[in-house]
């Protein structure tokens, strides 16, 4: 109840999956606060794209506007999310409202008032190249910044984005892209 009232989406957290992960600080009472963008703004800013996001989210990612090999992680990153059926022409607003998120996600934590804070939020928000950190750089440039992704055994140590990799034992789970994939071309008959 303490995480939903802080913003927690147990369906989207596949709850319990993630419940080891909160636990231990619902039991030593740390506060536990929401900082997901309210979803009704990052699906306009899906649908419109970031001219139509809050000033300040805008402001902040004008100042830390992600180079050109940082964009296109991203961008590899929502089509792969999307089981590759994201069409193209709808890539830079999703770009738009996974960078929103990041922004305020970034900007909850600065709000912590100086106290040493912890953000748990899905490894596309974690990433150093386009993720929270980014934005967390410019809003406090001389905060320690601790990145920890999680992964499974068969993730590449060496190509992490973050700056600790921790694995995990493999969960079982069905193809989240089942049915959802075109099926291959068949290939040209031969003469």
């Amino acid at each position: 109840a303490r995480l939903q009232a802080a913003g927690f989406d147990p369906r989207a957290w596949q709850w319990p999956l993630h419940r080891a992960l909160f636990e231990p600080l619902l039991a030593a009472g740390l506060p536990v606060l929401g900082g997901n963008a309210p979803i009704a703004d990052v699906r306009q800013v899906a649908r419109q794209g970031q001219a139509v996001a809050p000033a300040e989210w805008r402001e902040l990612l004008a100042s830390a506007p992600l180079d050109a090999a940082a964009e296109a992680a991203l961008d590899r990153a929502l089509v792969d999310g999307h089981c590759g059926q994201l069409p193209a022409v709808r890539v830079p607003a999703m770009r738009a409202a996974q960078r929103v998120r990041d922004a305020a996600l970034a900007q909850a934590l600065v709000a912590s008032a100086g106290r040493p804070a912890v953000l748990v939020a899905g490894n596309g928000h974690v990433r150093l190249d386009h993720g929270v950190p980014v934005l967390l750089r410019r809003l406090r440039p001389v905060a320690r910044i601790v990145v920890v992704g999680f992964g499974e055994p068969d993730w590449r140590v060496a190509d992490a984005p973050y700056g600790y990799l921790w694995l995990t034992p493999a969960i079982e789970r069905g193809d989240p892209c089942a049915g959802l994939r075109m099926p291959a071309a068949p290939a040209p008959a031969r003469p």
